[in-house]
């Protein structure tokens, strides 16, 4: 008990102090503010695994950068110690409560989303089991060409707390992928990082409680799993904020651009459309230095640019290597995309369209409900500058004008992706477009809260000033409030994820009573039509190959038996009538003698 609880600090005291001591590092020797360092922190984690796991040293690359985050910690309590003051801000003490809270939330969560079990939760299970990359030995993954850089983190976070000897802890892998949102999150409070002569208390109380409901829109969708659409977004954020922060320094905007928007390509393709943006921003920084006759830093941006582009080289590389032959169900290579397309006809791609224009459209949806809000939100306050204050609002209607056209190209890359890459059935329902839209709802959040923050706080400390800088602020709030109560993810907040009676369930308890050897294979009989589902929750328990076929197309046992008879085990997860007549209840049932395994019958 007491070794446990020394282990169990010197762990997370490891992970902590290795990102407090890189973030005071690039805050003090890279002159950023901290808001900037705390993202940089986590994005080199991730670069330095991934540079680990390609040369075939993950584990100990997890370690030295550990260990040398917790000296450079050490080292600033010494020497730096002024510079610890620039992170007690109140920004910075609601993400660390903010992620108490999350760890508490979290801490005996089991994984339930079905991409997990198909790919995020299978990377991660792998990284931590094999201390390597995953290759095709393991079958680790479906997806070969998604990038690990999510899980990469998540696998950082398990092993510099020492998951070993206590086995794989999922709450522990869904905190990892929160703690890596919540590391982007201090951009979100840049606007108010310098105190402005004269401002009162109350003031900056009001921005810095407006921030805080702005990050907790931003944080709260699916938390309570691995999936990546928040931390795209909030990454692609991270990055922009910091750039347009750095604008009178386009050097140093470059050097910070590079590893967030590296680990942004790392976590998914599709941030491809953030790392333009980010270029974007870096291209007009670069021209207003020149304008200005100073040194445009345009060597630098091209060195970011080249330094991104080499780490998605190494990855596809490593994959070409591991992976020979594999063509994955949403690969962007040429050949994916020609065989997709020959395979739509007019009318498809007419349907396709429809659906994406509905859905980027529909105010049923939270993402376009929340980012119309910013709209209103912004063309309000740009209303009230010119009627109340006499102020142009010509810089609020051009950051609205700059977010919507970022909306808008964000939505006509999800109808190319669901077109070019998508498989039939989920291009034409327009499959979890509400979660890939929240990516780009987060961006719009972060981009016009910023803009919202500067301008409340330029109308000065007048009465009526003060007072609609309190009605943005309690609006802000109200909003949030109503958001978590419409959306359900504030009864998220405090509800686990459902465990009892679940597939992983049965699988848990059918794993448990089972004598696996290396090369066994199974054969999932399911009850329902996304058959998948089930033997994606069995893979990722066993880690080994599956095979599965529908309960309907097998006419009686007879053809069971001869639909697995090149397989080791016969599996039912699920309680079922039909698999109950057919074979029994949920258990594990050797397939030579369809008899069910000891004490299986008591899983039921």
């Amino acid at each position: 008990m007491i070794t446990n609880v020394i282990f169990n600090a010197w762990g997370w005291g490891l992970l902590i102090g290795s990102l407090a001591g890189w973030s005071v590092l690039f805050a003090r020797v890279g002159k950023i503010p901290p808001e900037m360092s705390v993202p940089c922190a986590a994005c080199t984690a991730v670069l330095a695994l991934f540079a680990g796991g390609l040369c075939g040293v993950l584990g100990p690359a997890a370690l030295a950068f550990a260990l040398a985050g917790l000296a450079l910690l050490i080292l600033s309590l010494v020497f730096w110690r002024g510079t610890w003051r620039e992170f007690a801000t109140p920004g910075f003490a609601f993400l660390a409560i903010f992620a108490v809270f999350i760890a508490w939330q979290v801490h005996d969560d089991h994984l339930s989303h079905n991409d997990d079990f198909n790919h995020w939760a299978v990377m991660v299970k792998n990284l931590l089991l094999r201390g390597a990359f995953p290759d095709k030995s393991v079958t680790a993954i479906d997806f070969s060409s998604y990038p690990p850089g999510s899980a990469l983190f998540v696998y950082y976070v398990n092993e510099v707390t020492a998951y070993r000897g206590r086995g794989l802890r999922e709450g522990l892998f869904i905190f990892g992928q929160n703690l890596m949102v919540i590391c982007m999150l201090p951009t979100v409070f840049l606007p108010m990082r310098k105190r402005r002569e004269g401002e009162s208390r109350a003031v900056r109380a009001c921005l810095w409680a407006m921030l805080s409901a702005c990050a907790i829109l931003i944080f709260l969708y699916e938390f309570r799993a691995l999936v990546v659409d928040v931390l795209n977004g909030v990454i692609g954020f991270a990055a922009i904020a910091g750039v347009l922060t750095l604008r009178d320094d386009p050097k140093r905007a470059a050097l910070y651009a590079a590893p967030l928007t590296a680990v942004g390509l790392l976590v998914k393709y599709s941030n491809m459309y953030y790392a333009a943006a980010t270029l974007i921003a870096l291209i007009w920084v670069s021209a207003r230095a020149k304008k200005r006759g100073e040194k445009s830093g345009a060597l630098w941006s091209v060195g970011a640019v080249a330094f991104c582009l080499a780490v998605v080289a190494a990855w596809f590389l490593h994959v070409r290597a591991a992976y020979p032959g594999v063509v994955d169900t949403h690969s962007m290579n040429l050949g994916r995309i020609l065989e997709v397309l020959r395979g739509w006809s007019g009318e498809d791609v007419r349907t396709i369209a429809r659906v994406c224009l509905y859905l980027s459209t529909s105010l049923k949806k939270s993402s376009v409900l929340l980012t119309a809000f910013m709209n209103a939100a912004l063309l309000g306050l740009a209303a009230v500058n010119f009627l109340a204050f006499r102020k142009s609002p010509k810089r609020i209607l051009v950051a609205v004008a700059l977010a919507d056209l970022c909306y808008v190209g964000y939505q006509l890359m999800l109808f190319s992706a669901y077109l070019l890459s998508f498989p039939r059935e989920e291009a034409l329902t327009g499959a979890s477009y509400g979660r890939y839209n929240m990516s780009v709802m987060i961006w719009v959040i972060g981009f016009l809260s910023a803009v919202a923050v500067d301008e409340l706080r330029a109308l000065g400390e007048a009465k009526r000033a003060r007072a609609w800088r309190g009605v943005y602020a309690l609006g802000f709030a109200l909003v949030t409030v109503a958001a978590l109560a419409v959306t359900g993810e504030g009864e998220t907040l405090f509800r686990e994820v459902p465990y009892e009676g679940t597939r992983q369930f049965w699988a848990d308890r059918i794993v448990s009573q089972m004598e696996i050897e290396d090369g066994d294979r199974f054969f999932i009989v399911a009850a329902d039509e996304d058959a998948r589902q089930v033997s994606s929750v069995f893979h990722y328990k066993v880690n080994r190959r599956v095979e599965w076929a529908h309960v309907d197309s097998l006419a009686d046992r007879e053809a069971l038996i001869a639909a697995a008879a090149d397989c080791d085990w016969v599996v039912i997860l699920e309680e079922d009538p039909r698999l109950e007549a057919l074979v029994g209840p949920p258990g594990a049932y050797r397939a030579d003698t369809l008899e069910p395994w000891a004490d299986a019958a008591e899983a039921s």
